[in-house]
């Protein structure tokens, strides 16, 4: 389940060494690279076709949507479940149509239409 294209919001969050880091256009680039060196064995060519002509690993970035918020204490505290007031299962992130425009979509759209990804994991 690779690349991870989250976008890491808060330097809190728990998984911050998983993502590229906080910019959409540096996440849009590794990203794009990272699936075509996975399914073509050849990362930053314009092909889509594998060399032998089939495709023998598929990649599947996650976390499709806003995702960022795995487990969040704002006193400070643990930051482990079952301790964060604030969890992923019982949160309900609301984000903007422009953050979603310019913050978190451009990583995945790079994903999907340029790079070909062949699967998702949601968030």
């Amino acid at each position: 389940m690779s690349p991870n294209l989250n976008v890491n919001r808060d330097p809190r969050w728990g998984r911050n060494v998983e993502t590229f880091g906080e910019d959409p256009s540096l996440i849009s680039a590794m990203g794009e690279s990272y699936i075509r060196g996975i399914q073509t064995g050849r990362a930053g060519v314009d092909d889509k076709a594998a060399a032998s002509g089939y495709l023998k690993i598929m990649a599947v970035p996650k976390h499709l949507g806003a995702y960022s918020v795995e487990c969040f204490n704002p006193t400070g505290g643990d930051n482990s479940y079952p301790h964060c007031p604030v969890y992923r299962s019982n949160f309900n992130a609301v984000v903007n149509a422009t953050d979603l425009r310019e913050t978190y979509f451009p990583g995945w759209q790079a994903a999907i239409e340029q790079a070909d990804a062949q699967g998702v994991m949601c968030s």
